[in-house]
This record gives structure tokens, sequence and C-alpha cells, in this order.
């Protein structure tokens, strides 16, 4: 007789030992047990057992692969061994590597896994794999066996906050057209998981008085106008994490150029590129820099800074006066007194409607050896005597080298000024 099958009822074994094993038959089988040793079989450890019947098994430690389903183990019944191990072992582009290891010794539960929630499917996984988690997140996970129930094993992955501060960079008196991109102004500093976007937003007062200014769409310092600004950084990670910086920038001197003086030499001048410009540079004159030359890059439209709605344009050289006396304007505080090269391009737009002021233009007094050349000036103007045109002789006006615009019938765009000697 050949003894195929050994079966062993102990309801206290969940997944016995082999010393477990050779302690049961020694101490509570011996009715027909012979002898239990452990002893090393074909390299491998075995438990002998011998019966009275004069049968003898090898047995080794419990292999089965059923793997139990939808029930927890109690990790309490494994002798307060950690079940599982959740460890972060590495970076992937889209978040971290955790690997979980079963550390319960018992071969047959099933490990199974969840990304953030518990209450979907679980998700069936060797030891010793790996999961990716994301930049933010919680993997669970668990040991199943059918005749258990008990506890969850859980990992959270926290991703570090993302910095910005501003730069210790003197943007306090700038240069028109300073070429430096805004992420020059700040430090920014990512945190765990990765590089994420980055945002400007920039708020500010043209010429300091006139326009409010926002955008979005800026992102160098060359394309401010003159005036006060607040740029903002705002830095958002790839797990939507937020952080921002502000930097204040005054950008007070218009650019650096240069024009051809009555001699034939290059002279330093201001570069105007837009209405703001040339509204800034006609206060620098107003206010006393009468002097200064002036260069057109390229046609402007004066509608952001003069119009029914927004108001008059203040003449370059500023004449208010309602005398029709010309020793007012020969007298006059105020005056141009330096280049201004239009280059040919064209001034648009231009608007003055108030009958009661005198010699309005573009520009309104300037003294005799000012240079105002090749501008055309398109626009409309209503004052006291902005339709007359033959104030100035033709000496003046052949040297000057302007252009008259005709805006209809019986008004003319004056841009021929009276000079003060």
């Amino acid at each position: 007789m050949i003894r195929t099958e050994l079966r062993l009822k102990n309801e206290n074994f969940a997944n016995p030992t082999l010393i477990q094993l050779q302690e049961e038959f020694q101490n509570n089988q011996t009715k027909w047990v012979l002898t239990a040793n452990i002893e090393q079989v074909e390299g491998a450890e075995k438990l002998v057992l011998t019966t009275k019947e004069g049968y003898i098994f090898y047995i080794t430690e419990t292999k089965t692969e059923y793997k139990g389903k939808d029930k927890v183990v109690d990790t309490s019944s494994l002798g307060n061994k950690e079940a599982l191990k959740l460890e972060v072992v590495g970076d992937t582009s889209n978040g971290k590597l955790v690997k979980i290891t079963d550390l319960s010794g018992q071969n047959y539960y099933e490990i199974e896994y969840q990304i953030d929630s518990q209450d979907g499917e679980w998700l069936p996984i060797k030891s010793g794999e790996t999961v990716e988690v994301g930049y933010s997140g919680t993997i669970h996970a668990r040991l199943t066996y059918d005749p258990n129930k008990g506890t969850v094993v859980s990992l959270s992955i926290e991703a570090s906050n993302p910095s910005i501060t501003a730069k210790n960079t003197d943007t306090s008196n700038l240069v028109r057209k300073t070429n430096t991109v805004f992420s020059d102004l700040f430090d920014i500093t990512w945190g765990s998981d990765g590089t994420g976007s980055i945002e400007y937003s920039i708020s500010g007062n043209l010429n300091f008085k006139n326009t409010n200014f926002s955008s979005t769409e800026i992102t160098n310092l060359s394309e401010l106008e003159i005036g006060n600004y607040t740029v903002t950084c705002k830095i958002i990670s790839p797990s939507k994490k937020e952080a921002s910086a502000t930097k204040d920038v005054k950008v007070t001197k218009l650019a650096p150029t240069s024009v051809i003086n009555a001699s034939n030499s290059n002279v330093s001048a201001n570069a105007i590129y837009s209405e703001y410009d040339l509204a800034y540079f006609r206060d620098l004159v107003n206010g006393g820099q009468f002097a200064i030359n002036g260069k057109v890059m390229n046609d402007i439209d004066l509608s952001k800074v003069c119009s029914e709605t927004v108001g008059n344009w203040t003449p370059i050289g500023e004449y208010n006066s309602t005398s029709s006396v010309d020793g007012g304007a020969r007298n006059a505080k105020i005056y141009y007194d330096g280049i201004f090269d239009g280059m040919n391009n064209k001034i648009e737009n231009l608007y003055i409607n108030d009958t009661s002021l005198r010699r309005q233009g573009l520009f309104s007094i300037a003294k005799s050896n000012s240079i105002i050349k090749n501008v055309e000036v398109f626009g409309n103007i209503i004052a006291a005597n902005a339709a007359r045109s033959n104030w100035w002789n033709n000496t003046w006006n052949n040297k000057q080298l302007y252009k008259q615009c005709k805006y209809n019938s019986d008004k003319w765009i004056i841009i021929r000024y009276y000079k003060r000697n």
C-alpha cells in the first residue's frame, strides 16, 4: 500500500513553518508518527516524516498557488511584522516611482494596490514591483487572503512647494527699450514635482499720469512705454501648486539715438517710437528741457493721447494765449529749441478743438535756430487761427523741409509754426 496524501487538520495554522509542523507531529500526532526530523534533502530543507505504517513523507513549507480575493490581511496575525513596505525609489516624467515589497513572509497572500481612492478596483502586483504614483497623491496597498480581514498600508506623496523671489535688480530709472526679459527679474525654485508653467502680468500707468495699462502678453522691458509698472510673475507647478512675486519697474528715459545737426554732425537725440513717447517728449520740452532733440522712428497714431474723447493735443512749445499780438508769441516762456527729425514718417490723428486757442499744432512756438524737419502730420485742428498758413516766410519754410497737409477745403493742419527769435 502506498500513501499518497497526508492531511493535517489544525485551524491554528494559516501558513505553518517546518518547525511548527515538526512540533505538531512530535507532540500531538504520536499515535501514527514514528519520527519527524528536519533534514537537507536534494539541496532543500525538508521535514522527513516516518509513520508507524512504514511510510516516509518529505514535507516542504507550503507553496500553495491560492490567492485570496476581497479580504484584507489582519497584520496583527503576522506576529507584528510589517506586512508591506512602500517606498519612493525614483522619479519619472510624470511623478514618483513607488516600490511595493511583501514583508509578511506569507507568499500565498496576493498584493493589490490603488492610487488615491480605495473605492475602485484593486490592481494586482508582485512583490518588488513599482508603481507610478504621480507628483502628488496616495498609494494604498493590501495583502489579501480569504479567511482574514483587517488593514491597508498607505503612503502619501506630497510635492514640495515651488518658490519665487524678485532679484535685487535696480529697475527704478530704466531707459526705454531696455532689452531685459522678465525672467531675468526673478529667481525661481521649482518643487519636487518638477518644472511647471510661468505667467507674467504687468499693470501700471503710462507716462506716469495718462493711461492705465495692463497686459499679459509683454515679456520684455523693451516693450514698456515710459511709466510706472508692477511686474507680477506667477509660477504653477505640475501638481497645481502656485507661488508669485512682484517687481516694481520705472521707465524714465526715452531710448537714445542720434540726429544730424546744422553742421552735419551726429548729436544725441531721443528715439520716439509711439504716441506715448511723443507725449512724454512734449512734456519734457514744456517742462523746461527746450533744447532736447527728437527722432521719430516710425509712423505714429495719436488717437490714444488726443481725440474728442481723450481731449486736445497740447503742442510742443505750448502756447495757449488768446492774444493776437505776435509779440506774445515771440516772448513766450515755453518754446522748442532743439532738432526734431520726423524721418519722413507720418504723425496721424492730431486733434485740437478749441477756438479760444492760438498758435496750435504739433508744435506751437519754436526758436529761430531750431530744426523741425521731415515730418507729415494728419488730423484736425480747430483753433483761433489754425486755418491760416501765411505767417511764415518762404526762407524759413524751405529750410525746414516741411510738408503741408490739407484736412479739408477750409482747414489746414498747422505744422509750420511761429518762430521765436
